[in-house]
This record gives structure tokens, sequence and C-alpha cells, in this order.
């Protein structure tokens, strides 16, 4: 199995280091090593990774530091931390902060690993996606330079041009983060009203109080508080796209 995914491993014990490494190695990704926290800094700002699976507890610079320091630079691609038990807490803490995940020391069952980066990876890659179909449709091009591998993503792309060719309201169902916005704006920017707007709203994170506001909008003084006229989602979306 071949990967393209690079993935930077910071480990100062080098026995777990290459327990780690024969792991992800055997899965077919590129590995680069540090065991030092300021040493790893520097390898992000020399070169792009996909992914960086960190120790908590680093010489140097310990792992949530790096995750800070790179995060403020903006070269911080998705971070795993490893804890040991004692330190869990520190690490669901930092989960507010942005990292993407932790699993705990000592590492009994190597598929957690393989699960959590493979996981981690395909979502990197979706957000990726995504941010090209963004920057595409803002600059008035189509989205058919935006691939699929695998017969999967091959039969979901002749679905989205099977229903972008017609009028009707789409259903698109699948699992949190599996692709549901992007299949969404592709439909979209095939579709006849591309050059119309695309408008996503999030209703679980809406208050079920300000849901009708948000749909439908208001007029100033509907309510405490509504100082302002303010169109909904279904106007703003008029002629294109409400997902």
């Amino acid at each position: 199995m071949t990967n393209q995914a690079t993935i930077l491993v910071i480990e100062d014990d080098p026995t777990f280091r290459s327990f780690l490494v024969t792991i992800l190695e055997d899965d077919g990704y590129g590995i680069v090593q540090e065991e030092d926290g300021k040493q790893a800094l520097l390898a992000l700002r020399r070169r792009s990774f996909d992914l960086v699976l960190s120790d908590l507890r680093l010489p140097g610079m310990e792992g949530l530091n790096l995750f800070r320091s790179a995060k403020a630079e903006g070269i911080a691609p998705p971070f795993i931390l490893l804890t040991a038990f004692g330190t869990v807490e520190e690490a669901v803490s930092a989960l507010k902060e942005g990292v993407t995940d932790f699993l705990t020391k000592p590492l009994k069952d190597p598929d957690a690993l393989r699960t959590l980066v493979r996981r981690t990876l395909e979502n990197r890659r979706r957000e990726l996606t995504l941010t090209v179909l963004k920057d595409r449709e803002a600059a008035g091009l189509p989205p058919e330079e935006v691939m699929f591998a695998g017969a999967a993503m091959a039969e979901a792309r002749r679905l989205i041009g099977n229903v972008a060719d017609t009028p009707a309201s789409v259903l698109i169902s699948g699992e949190s983060g599996t692709g549901k916005e992007l299949a969404a704006r592709m439909i979209h920017l095939a579709s006849q009203h591309r050059d119309a707007a695309f408008v996503a709203i999030n209703c679980a994170a809406i208050p079920e109080n300000l849901m009708e506001s948000e749909l439908f909008g208001h007029e100033k003084g509907a309510f405490t508080g509504a100082t302002q006229a303010r169109p909904g989602k279904f106007e703003l979306a008029a002629g294109g796209t409400l997902f």
C-alpha cells in the first residue's frame, strides 16, 4: 500500500518512536522523525506536512506549545497528540485550542492509530478539496479540475452530474465528515444556478427561538434587539442553492 501523505512524528523515546514509525511506514506513509519540539518547529517551517503525530511531553518545546507556535505562524497541519493517562485532561483541553485528536500511551492497539490517522487525513483531503472548490467558485471557474479517486467517488461524481441537470430539490445524506457540503457545492457549480449564491446553514447550531428569523429574516422592530431589517437564508439563496 502506498500513500502520498507525509507525517511528522515527534517522540523523544526512541523505542516508542520506532514503533510508531514502523506502523505508519507499513501503511505506506512518508515519515519524518524528530525527538525535540524546537527541532520539530524548524521542520514545520522548512516544509509542509499532511499530519503531525506528537508526544505531549517533549524536550525543547512541549507538544501543545509546538502546536500553538505552528498555528500562530499558519503552518499547522492536523495535530494528533500522544499523552499518558495522567495528562488526558490536559489533552482534552488542547482539543479546545484546535488540536485534532489525541491517543493515550501506552498504545496497546496499533489499529487505533491507523484508524485515527486515516480518518484525519481523509478529513484533511475533503477540507482541501472544499477550499479549492470555494476558490474556483469565487474566481468564476468550473469545478472540473477537482478529481475523485476510487470507484465509490466516481459513482458519487456521476450522481452529482445527473442531479445537477434537474431543478429538483436534492436530499444529501451521510455521516458527519463524509463530504455532504462538498457534494452540495459540486452540484451547485455544475448546475444552471452556478452564478447565483450558495448559502450553507448549520441548523443544529441555531437556537430554536431564532430559527424562524434565521431562515425567513425579520423586519426592524420585529422583536427585542431587532434594530434593523435582516434578510433570511431563503432570500439570500434566491435563485441559487440553500444547503
